[in-house]
């Protein structure tokens, strides 16, 4: 099957993904903080101080594909936005994904985690160009 380059979920790859799309456009509460979007990531970007362009630029998605993810329009395809996103908005992913309440401080371990993570993705973003 050949690989399809978009925000949009593939059903037959990830039927979970799916449902969580799902529930989000039926405006169901629960998934990713809906029924007013993916409020963490809105949350977790203003309070670094970024624009969705900045955040955006950082990360290899359009301001676009970013706005559609804080409104849960859309929601990423792989787990690689999402460890960017902790990252660079240094929350962990955890909090990003599940949890309510205040922003979690990272532990300098976790910290470590995320830029391990981050290194090894941009190593092979620079490979495949």
């Amino acid at each position: 099957m050949k690989k399809k380059h978009s925000t949009r979920i593939d059903v037959e790859i990830d039927p979970v993904g799916k449902s969580m799309a799902d529930a989000a456009a039926n405006g169901e509460p629960g998934v990713l903080g809906l029924p007013n979007g993916w409020d963490r990531l809105t949350e977790a970007r203003k309070r670094a101080g970024m624009t969705q362009e900045q955040l955006g630029a950082k990360i290899g998605v359009s301001s676009v594909t970013l706005s559609r993810w804080e409104k849960a329009d859309h929601l990423p395809e792989s787990a690689i936005p999402f460890i960017l996103l902790a990252k660079y908005l240094d929350v962990s992913l955890d909090w990003l994904l599940y949890n309510d309440g205040d922003v979690p401080v990272l532990s300098p371990a976790e910290r470590e985690v995320l830029e391990q993570a981050g290194m090894i993705l941009a190593k092979q973003r620079m490979g495949k160009k």
